[in-house]
């Protein structure tokens, strides 16, 4: 079982989590006392237990991904939309400003 918050997690669940981020990310040990590691984890594993455990901390099983009917999807391959617009495209011909005097 899993804690609720990073706060309530034991000694060796926390060495077990440093340990393994250690390994992947060595510049990380540079930090006095783990802080580092503390604050990502502390910031990040609310998010974590929302998405992976249950309301009593057991592990939920995988959560099936909705699926598009295949017919329907073809074979072409699926187009994203973005919701960014494109920039257009600047006249690169200067403005005929008219000046005061002129």
């Amino acid at each position: 079982m899993a804690p609720k918050s990073w706060g309530k997690a034991n000694a060796s669940a926390k060495d077990v989590v440093y340990s393994l981020t250690y390994k992947s990310f060595p510049f990380l040990q540079l930090a006095e006392n783990d802080w580092k590691i503390d604050l990502l984890c502390s910031l990040n594993y609310p998010g974590w237990v929302r998405n992976n455990l249950d309301d009593k901390g057991n592990w939920v099983a995988s959560r099936q991904v909705k699926q598009e009917d295949e017919a329907a999807a073809g074979d072409e391959p699926a187009v994203s939309v973005s919701k960014k617009r494109k920039a257009k495209p600047v006249k690169s011909e200067p403005s005929e400003k008219k000046f005061k005097d002129e």
